[in-house]
């Protein structure tokens, strides 16, 4: 018997974490016979533009879309539902009411809710968005989250254990080797390849990333050659009050004088994806990402997948993402911290190998491909039942 499986998550042109894990998850299970994968694609609500009543018809479509969306689902075959929710209080009033709706009215479904994101750890009891989001939870068949902290505030907050499965993210990088990776790092007479790569927001850092830099960039005494590269879109952030060109011109000074220097060069790449994206991870020695605001972000996996040595922060579960001696923490994202932990693992080989190395390890065990398929096929086995 082929069971349906009405996979229901929001999209765009840029990714979201919802979108990569629910794609993610189709091609792993295509070519199972088990399942028929039914992809509901909620289309992501534009915020650009100033025309406030374009905006509001745009809000009002895009809401009757959703609903139209649940509908079909409603009249179409029993089956299971796997739904990647959006967690903003807008999501969740486009996506989560018709969902509650459809639980209520088609008793025969059984339900997953996919966790993605940290934001919802510090909602405080009397929010709406909390009240609304934690309705929703109570009303699902399982909840999957990324990590410990996540399944420890839901538990704190009267979800049920049982119900809580923990299924880290995955990412679609096929792995070094162990003997590539030994090779990358030892016989890196050529210079020192660091890389950040995100979208460009506040809260990633990427402004203490070009600090460090141009700290490295100041440093007389610096022996070794420095290549580094900046990978990613500015975005205007809901922290920050100022607009694209002002950003990019702060960001351009920086590069600027950081190119000034004899030892340090840097480039900005807007964007890369797919192979090129993975190439540069590969050909990357030490990956930078000091975020304050994260879940448990798949850059990080990109970067244990192809044996980067990883400076990052303790930010949502990227300390369980980690154990002793595969990455660098910090408890901060001053740029001082931040350069003299570049320029240590850049004059030491030897402990860039093996951090390198240990990272991959970790990787292969808990959040490889592999891995990511058989913690989807037991949740899909128990819905089943």
């Amino acid at each position: 018997m082929i069971t349906p499986i009405y996979i229901i998550y929001p999209f765009s042109d840029k990714i979201s974490g919802q979108q990569f894990a629910s794609e993610q998850i189709i091609s792993h299970f295509k070519t199972d016979r088990r399942f028929d994968f039914k992809p509901v694609k909620i289309k992501a609500l534009e915020r650009s533009g100033k025309n406030l009543l374009s905006a509001f018809t745009k809000y009002i479509f895009y809401t009757l879309s959703v609903w139209f969306s649940f509908l079909r689902i409603l009249f179409s075959p029993s089956g299971l539902i796997c739904f990647n929710t959006g967690l903003t209080l807008n999501a969740l009033v486009r996506t989560g009411l018709p969902y509650l709706s459809l639980i209520y009215l088609r008793k025969g479904h059984k339900s997953v809710i996919s966790l993605h994101g940290a934001c919802f750890l510090a909602w405080r009891k009397q929010d709406v968005k909390y009240k609304l989001l934690f309705h929703i939870l109570k009303r699902t068949t399982l909840i999957t989250v990324l990590g410990e902290k996540t399944q420890e505030f839901l538990l704190k907050n009267g979800i049920s254990e049982e119900k809580i499965y923990i299924v880290p993210n995955s990412c679609g990088f096929k792995p070094l080797t162990e003997k590539l990776i030994k090779a990358k790092h030892l016989l890196s007479a050529n210079g020192i390849n660091v890389t950040f790569l995100s979208n460009l927001i506040k809260s990633k850092g990427y402004i203490e990333y070009l600090d460090a830099l141009i700290r490295l960039s100041e440093n007389s005494a610096l022996k070794i050659n420095i290549k580094a590269v900046l990978c990613g879109e500015l975005m205007q952030s809901n922290y920050s009050k100022q607009n694209i060109p002002d950003l990019e011109a702060i960001v351009k000074n920086k590069i600027k004088t950081i190119n000034n220097s004899a030892e340090i060069s840097i480039k900005w790449v807007k964007g890369l994806y797919g192979e090129d994206k993975e190439k540069l991870f590969k050909e990357s020695h030490i990956f930078v990402f000091p975020s304050r605001i994260e879940a448990q972000p798949v850059v990080l996996m990109e970067a244990m997948a192809a044996g980067c040595a990883v400076i990052s922060t303790k930010a949502g579960e990227i300390p369980f993402m980690f154990s002793d001696g595969n990455a660098i923490l910090l408890d901060n994202m001053l740029s001082e911290n931040i350069s003299g932990n570049i320029l240590k693992l850049a004059e030491d080989n030897e402990l860039r190998t093996t951090m390198a190395v240990n990272a991959l390890n970790k990787y292969q065990a808990e959040f490889s491909t592999e891995v990511y398929y058989e913690n989807w096929n037991h949740i899909f086995g128990i819905l089943a039942i």
